[in-house]
């Protein structure tokens, strides 16, 4: 089962700031206007669950951040995300951030 918590303890992507992240092979790190780290926080935690195989909507918190997102920012699509090129994908939508390097 995906533990948001151990991720951060190990240095995930939501750990580490956003700023010169380790990302797979053709993926540019970012960092997003502080503004939206809440926002980013989100997006790569969902990232990550993707990364792993987890639906970002098989746990309360993910839902729960779904939930938040959708309303505060209109990310209707977001219970269909299934990848972590879908993720990267929004998050490129938002901060108009190309990924693939």
């Amino acid at each position: 089962m995906f533990d948001a918590r151990r991720l951060k303890r190990q240095g995930g992507l939501v750990a580490q700031g956003f700023a010169g992240v380790r990302l797979p092979a053709g993926f540019a790190p970012f960092t997003p206007p502080p503004a939206a780290c809440l926002l980013a926080d989100d997006l790569w935690l969902s990232a990550e669950m993707a990364a792993r195989g987890v639906s970002i909507t098989s746990s309360r918190a993910a839902r729960s951040h779904v939930t938040t997102l959708k309303s505060s920012h209109g990310l209707q699509d977001l219970d269909r995300l299934g990848t972590y090129e879908q993720a990267v994908a929004i998050v490129h939508s938002i901060w108009g951030v190309w990924p693939p390097t």
